[in-house]
């Protein structure tokens, strides 16, 4: 339930089973041999993202640096920090920005593990990355199926955030989790899935969320299909994530990393439901651009490439149209740096022109060509 490092497709299907007829492409041979470490974008294969700037991860070498930072924080005067909180409650301060290079314990957010194995019971994993792992687990007060994060605290990005007149700096993830939950009604009725609780154990963050049972990520869900699915079923996949994205927007919360592993399949029902999960590379929605980017390489749009920025509706919608692709023809469109920015895609009669017409779109280069979502949902082809 998170981004995780497991094995992925490295190849496409051979000739025979390969449904995608062509693809025309100008790069460079030598350039698509090399891969690009842009921003905190991974050029490997569908790992899990490093969610921090180059800045962070220098203030983060040590709990010395840490200690540096709390010092200076002391040290400055109140105007700052008072200015500081009345942009937080405006919106107006980044949450990736530097006015928050550590994370301060919150009262009440503290556990011994004596504490949370009397609350938890924690067994297998469910994915392992560069941040730490995802357990599944159960909560012993009633045997709830939960889904246990566990994230080493110094990879943790905070925000600025004013509570009880005091400023915090608070976990990004739990502030988006909690934003893309607001206002839903029990578990299991948002986009996002809910977050149950999080606290501070020792040197991590643990965050709890729901783990719908039976559930499987979209990546194995496609894998156990023989890695594709018929266009019916990609439309009806596809209806609910263009929805479930519209949702985030609504509430403030930019994902900046939907692929496959962070697509949730709920399959108690017939139906598959879709739920998004792992914000971690997430930030809170804005207009305009971003110049900091954390995500996947293989789904970073070619602005990203062209001008280092990029912004929240066009980059969802260039993501979706990855994700669509994989559904349909089981392997990624893109593979190189050149090849997001100049390939174009050339299809056979294997999809219908309406769902052609709803993938070009998603993957037209320039930003100012794609549609919303909210044009993206009412395209023909979903209807």
């Amino acid at each position: 339930m998170a981004c995780r490092s497991l094995q992925a497709f490295h190849s496409p299907p051979s000739p025979a089973s390969r449904r995608l007829l062509g693809r025309k492409t100008q790069t460079c041979p030598a350039r698509i041999q090399r891969h690009h470490e842009v921003g905190n974008v991974l050029p490997v294969e569908d790992g899990p993202a490093d969610r921090r700037s180059a800045k962070t991860k220098r203030k983060a070498t040590s709990d010395k640096s840490l200690q540096g930072e709390v010092k200076r924080m002391k040290r400055k005067s109140p105007e700052p920090h008072a200015q500081l909180a009345e942009e937080v409650q405006a919106g107006a301060a980044s949450p990736n920005s530097n006015t928050a290079p550590f994370c301060s314990v919150l009262p009440n957010r503290t556990l011994s593990r004596a504490e949370f194995q009397a609350r938890y019971l924690q067994m297998q994993p469910l994915g392992e990355g560069g941040f730490g792992s995802v357990f599944a687990g159960f909560r012993i007060a009633d045997y709830l199926p939960v889904a246990l994060k566990h994230i080493s605290r110094e990879k943790v990005i905070c925000t600025p955030k004013l509570l009880n007149g005091k400023l915090y700096q608070f976990p990004l993830e739990v502030e988006l989790l909690l934003q893309a939950g607001a206002g839903a009604g029990p578990s299991g009725s948002s986009a996002a899935v809910t977050l149950l609780d999080w606290f501070y154990m020792e040197q991590q963050l643990i965050l709890v969320m729901e783990r719908p049972f039976p559930s499987i990520d979209l990546h194995h869900y496609l894998a156990a299909q023989g890695g594709f699915v018929d266009e019916n079923q990609a439309k009806l996949l596809m209806r609910q994530l263009v929805d479930a994205a519209i949702e985030i927007h609504t509430k403030g919360v930019f994902h900046r990393d939907l692929k496959p592993r962070n697509i949730l399949m709920d399959i108690r029902s017939q139906l598959p439901c879709v739920r998004l999960i792992d914000f971690g590379c997430g930030s809170t929605l804005h207009e305009g651009f971003y110049t900091e980017y954390s995500g996947t390489f293989y789904y970073t749009p070619p602005e990203w490439f062209r001008f280092r920025r990029c912004s929240a509706g066009p980059t969802t919608v260039w993501q979706l149209g990855v994700v669509l692709f994989e559904m349909l023809f089981s392997y990624r469109p893109f593979k190189t740096e050149s090849q997001i920015i100049h390939s174009h895609l050339v299809f056979g009669d294997e999809v219908s022109q309406e769902c052609q017409h709803f993938l070009s779109q998603c993957l037209a280069k320039s930003p100012e060509c794609r549609p919303t979502l909210e044009q993206l949902r009412l395209h023909p082809w979903l209807r």
